[in-house]
């Protein structure tokens, strides 16, 4: 069972770095007419062999997947439909060739068609220990090629042109992209099965986008998530033996997506919420003071609630939580029912306002914008400013 849990777990890891590159790619359906076509070669292999060949199948799915791309990009060029689409009619023909194969093996009462049923949906039992080895091998291959491929398959995925313009071999990367993907894509299937490799191969990427954005810590919560759901999953199938792997994998990664969507760091939904309400705080708290400047000199009494009201434009409610707050900041205080700034208050303030009358400026020489539309743009653009970018509008207005 051990033994079984780390192979899977290799297998996952490997898929869920090639499933990276496919979602920075946006090409996630690519992977369906490469697995799909898997279903008809190892039926043919099935036909041909008392046992799954993995150089027929190999071969054969390569064959099928160059037919496959070689239809898909004739029916992109060809015809209105968009890629996506003929992505699609090329997964379909796979599948039902691979239906028609199934029969052909169930009609002839080979043993073949019970060993097609772990392809359909994989199932951690039907890795032997032979499997496993063969699968181990082919991970570090790939791992190596990954590593050596590394930059031309970024810019592969990011900017080809611009590896045209260097004059790298594009097209040659292109066929070892391929390649890379139906090995893994073959020593997975008997696990993970046909039907779901594409959502074990893509979860993890989609998933770790919710708590990181640089790409390494992308890699390294995909990582997790895989160790996590593999464990588990591999765990649950061997305890019920009707349960299959490929499944029972997607469940846990299922669970661990909608976590993430709740919880993410980046993403997440609670997260946004946050964010969202910190912000609207933030400006509350800012108008107040920005207001509290502008006016410090008309009045020797500092101003109430309502005038703070009138003059912001919110609730009321809304009024004295940005005054508590402040006060217990100490950048206001507190005579009688009038509140006014401290020095610490005025000294924000004054940056609140000149972040305003320096987008303003910015705008009105720089852009050349109408007076009448910059006082609205710069409301909103003085709560959004940081001192990078103030130093850089100040350097801009100075040239």
């Amino acid at each position: 069972m051990i033994a079984v849990t780390l192979g899977l777990l290799g297998i996952s890891l490997t898929l869920s770095v090639i499933g990276k590159f496919l979602f920075w790619e946006k090409q996630v359906l690519l992977v369906e007419p490469f697995a799909h076509s898997l279903l008809p070669a190892t039926s043919i292999s099935l036909l041909l062999f008392p046992f799954v060949n993995s150089l027929t199948v190999f071969c054969t799915a390569s064959c099928l997947v160059a037919l496959g791309l070689y239809l898909i990009d004739s029916i992109d060029r060809y015809t209105k439909l968009e890629r996506q689409t003929a992505l699609v009619i090329c997964t379909l023909f796979f599948w039902g060739l691979g239906l028609v194969l199934i029969g052909i093996l169930q009609k002839n009462a080979s043993q073949g068609h019970a060993i097609m049923k772990t392809f359909l949906v994989g199932h951690v039992g039907a890795l032997l220990l032979s499997d496993l080895i063969s699968s181990i091998f082919c991970i570090i291959m790939i791992s190596g090629v990954m590593f050596f491929f590394f930059r031309p398959f970024i810019l592969l995925i990011f900017d080809p042109l611009y590896g045209f313009f260097l004059d790298w071999p594009i097209g040659f990367f292109r066929i070892v992209w391929y390649i890379v993907l139906m090995i893994i894509l073959i020593i997975s299937v008997q696990a993970v099965g046909v039907v779901l490799i594409t959502g074990i191969m893509v979860a993890p990427s989609i998933t770790s986008t919710y708590w990181d954005h640089r790409m390494l810590h992308q890699f390294l919560w995909g990582f997790l998530f895989s160790t996590i759901s593999i464990s588990l999953g591999s765990y649950f199938s061997y305890k019920l033996p009707n349960l299959s792997t490929g499944a029972a994998i997607m469940i846990i990664y299922y669970i661990i997506f909608l976590l993430s969507c709740l919880l993410g760091s980046k993403k997440g939904f609670i997260q946004r919420l946050w964010r969202e309400y910190s912000y609207k705080k933030r400006v509350i708290e800012e108008n107040i003071l920005k207001f509290l400047y502008l006016k410090r000199n008309k009045t020797n009494y500092g101003y109430n609630l309502i005038d703070l009201q009138k003059q912001i434009n919110i609730g009321l409610k809304s009024i004295k939580s940005g005054v508590l707050r402040l006060k217990k900041k100490k950048m206001i205080y507190q005579k009688d029912q009038f509140y006014s700034c401290s020095a610490k208050g005025l000294e924000v303030g004054k940056k609140i306002y000149d972040k305003h009358i320096l987008w303003e400026k910015y705008l009105r020489h720089n852009m050349k914008i109408d007076s009448n539309l910059l006082h609205d743009s710069a409301e909103i653009m003085e709560h959004l400013m940081n001192e990078r970018i103030v130093n850089i509008l100040v350097e801009d207005l100075e040239k």
